[in-house]
């Protein structure tokens, strides 16, 4: 039938139907919404563009026909109307009914219909970039969700909920409704069998194998598109999107003959464009072809590149405009053509961030690169400036995601090795046992003979005594290597934490210079790159030492550890202290002072005194006011003892709290608390302790004193 046949035909049933409602209003009524649902399906299944004027046709007069408080078929009607209005790209007329169909829809508790048409606002929001506006009509499926006794209703809702925690990229609540509505979707089809339900299945097949396109599982990615594909036999939209994720995965697999045959698929499906859709889904296949040819062919790329800008501006579909633009930036930049890159990036960027922090993070640099060739160096800086801080934020969760990961493995590997341990000393203690029970059998049927009885009587004793020994020897060799299993995994323990504390400081800070370094090569002066440099010698410096005295400590937990005593110059050690903590000072603006009292030198392992004073100046950097005063102070207390002061001005101690650092025992993660757990157990090895005062008269004072001479 043609579409002027079909017009009139529509015509005609809606003035038949007019002249039957005069004389039965709510029958016709009825009769006529069961129509326009199902024109509505099967023109959406078709999806042929100008179709859908003749669905607003329909609906218009079943508004017409229908009584003013029959909210639960108006509900339906202003959603047919205004998701075709949406198909049209009529924004504001499509916002207006599908607004309308949730109020209906809620007057008269039709469920079905207001979810659908929260989950179409939200959908035209998310393409306009409206993502704030979509949070209270989430918020509003999150109530629903309890509510819903229907299982194809509560199924909506959570393929509701899915779509939109997979556009935020939250994907574990986007999978965990996923697959919360898998045995649904699957429940209804078998009770159904309708084509609505199929789709459905196959759309949640679709949403994981996405998923796992974004988590660069390529493979799973495939297998889930392929059980996908068999649901999609008539709903040519939802195909089409399914042939351009064929496409991306196979060139993820550098399968292209494979991605071409997909290429081809959507382009003879879209034949002279009579999809709504047609020129973003174009554009899209264009942009992802001319992105893998992008380092390997520039022809191919810009040839591809340019199919999908101008398929891209046609659609006027903000997502695929942003990704063109993007791809334009990037080609023109390849060709040296860094006006033209700037143009396109630029227009790109405002939108960028809602989409993919990844791909705003690229275009920030890629707008840095642009004008640092152009010789811009004060828009490079500000762009530079931008992406180090969000690179160096998803760098860090990422390296913070990976030890968690290394310290989980390196656990587990320790416990298999204990269980493997313990498991080979029972099964031996165990064989020592069926032994002595079998001699006893031996014994007991030699019982009738007195001389043998004797004799197996004497050697039964020798063999028990023998066991016990065994036994009591295995038991003790069994206890040491227990003890010494506990001490090895506790310094192990201290040992990564203490790592963790003494280089998560040194190294984050030599990384951030030699970031900033690589991203502002070109950007500084001769004087400002040695000052740099200058900086970054006494950052490797810091952490070299710092390593050294990480390996003196370990060394100091072993047996037969021996100090190294010499007569120290205080002067010289503050001196050492001072240089490797300058860059910390300077950045707080302190000032350190050093206060020579009566104490020049004193008998001990310098090392160790060094590693002492460092990390008690260390703490007391971190805990001045900035462009206070730091006093390192030697001196002799009336009783003649010497002593090292290190005075601070900052927040005061509370009297719990040093009590609590002083006890020793209290350190309450990997990166708190073990700075004074070394410092007080290498005291130990030097004969010394640490008191630790904190008033307003003199501020907090850390004071190492040692054994009277």
């Amino acid at each position: 039938m043609s579409a002027n046949a079909r017009f009139y035909f529509v015509l005609c049933c809606c003035l038949c139907c007019f002249g039957l409602h005069a004389q039965q209003p709510s029958y016709e009524s009825k009769k006529w919404l069961d129509y326009a649902t199902r024109f509505y399906n099967r023109t959406i299944e078709r999806g042929i563009f100008r179709e859908f004027d003749s669905v607003i046709i329909v609906a218009r007069k079943g508004v017409e026909i229908t009584s003013k408080n029959d909210y639960h078929s108006l509900s339906a009607y202003s959603f047919f109307i205004g998701h075709t209005y949406k198909v049209q790209l009529k924004n504001d007329s499509a916002f207006f009914y599908l607004k309308q169909s949730v109020r209906y829809a809620m007057l008269g508790q039709n469920m079905k219909y207001e979810v659908m048409a929260l989950q179409q606002i939200n959908y035209l929001n998310r393409y306009l970039g409206r993502f704030e506006e979509t949070k209270p009509h989430v918020k509003r499926l999150h109530q629903l969700l309890p509510l819903a006794k229907d299982d194809t209703i509560k199924d909506r809702i959570l393929s509701a909920l899915s779509e939109e925690y997979l556009s935020i990229g939250d994907y574990h609540k986007a999978i965990s409704y996923i697959l919360e509505s898998l045995p649904l979707k699957e429940k209804i089809l078998a009770q159904k069998r309708d084509y609505t339900s199929k789709v459905s299945l196959g759309l949640a097949y679709a949403s994981l194998g996405n998923l796992y396109l974004q988590l660069h599982q390529n493979q799973n990615a495939l297998n889930s598109f392929k059980q996908a594909e068999p649901y999609f036999e008539k709903y040519m939209g939802a195909k089409i999107r399914l042939y351009i994720n064929f496409e991306q995965v196979y060139l993820n697999m550098q399968k292209i003959d494979s991605a071409k045959i997909y290429y081809d698929k959507v382009y003879g499906a879209m034949a002279d464009k009579k999809l709504f859709y047609a020129s973003s889904e174009l554009s899209a296949v264009n942009r992802i072809f001319a992105s893998y040819y992008l380092d390997k062919n520039m022809a191919l790329a810009k040839q591809y590149a340019t199919k999908a800008y101008q398929l891209g501006v046609e659609s006027e579909s903000k997502e695929a405009l942003l990704y063109a633009l993007n791809l334009m930036g990037n080609l023109n930049y390849e060709l040296k053509h860094y006006h033209k890159a700037i143009t396109y990036l630029e227009k790109a960027l405002p939108g960028s961030y809602s989409f993919s922090k990844d791909v705003y993070a690229s275009i920030i640099l890629k707008l840095a690169q642009s004008y640092e060739k152009l010789g811009n160096n004060g828009k490079a800086l500000k762009y530079y400036k931008d992406y180090n801080a969000l690179s160096s934020k998803i760098y860090q969760d990422k390296s913070d995601e990976q030890i968690a990961n290394i310290e989980f493995k390196y656990k587990n590997a320790e416990k298999e090795k204990q269980i493997d341990y313990l498991s080979n000393e029972r099964l031996a203690a165990n064989k020592l046992l069926k032994q002595k029970n079998q001699l006893q059998l031996a014994l007991s049927i030699a019982f009738g003979l007195a001389l043998l009885v004797t004799i197996l009587i004497y050697r039964n004793n020798r063999n028990q005594n023998r066991s016990n020994v065994l036994l009591h020897q295995s038991n003790v060799a069994l206890d040491l290597v227990n003890q010494k299993l506990a001490e090895a995994n506790q310094t192990k323990a201290r040992l990564f934490g203490i790592i963790s504390h003494d280089l998560r400081s040194p190294v984050s800070q030599l990384f951030t210079f030699l970031k900033l370094q690589q991203a502002k090569s070109g950007l500084l002066s001769e004087a400002q790159q040695e000052a740099h440099q200058k900086k970054l010698i006494q950052s490797s410096t810091a952490l070299l030492a710092t390593m050294e005295d990480l390996l003196l400590w370990s060394k100091s937990q072993m047996e037969h550890f021996e100090l190294d005593l010499s007569d120290v110059l205080i002067s010289e050690l503050f001196v050492k202290v001072i240089a490797l903590l300058q860059n910390q000072a300077e950045a707080k603006e302190l000032e350190i002072k050093e206060e020579m009292q009566g104490l020049s030198s004193l008998k001990s392992d310098e090392n160790l005194l060094l590693i002492v004073l460092r990390n008690l100046l260390q703490n007391a950097i971190n805990h001045s006011f900035p462009k206070g005063v730091i006093v390192l102070k030697a001196a002799v207390n009336d009783k003649g003892q010497p002593f090292i002061a290190i005075v601070n001005s900052g927040l005061l101690i509370p009297e719990d709290k040093i009590a609590e650092l002083q006890s020793g025992f209290h350190v309450s993660s990997k990166s708190n608390g073990y700075g004074l757990l070394i410092v007080k157990e290498l005291l130990h090895q030097l004969n010394a302790q640490l008191l630790i005062r904190s008033n307003e008269q003199e501020g907090t004072c850390m004071q190492v004193l040692f054994e009277k001479a």
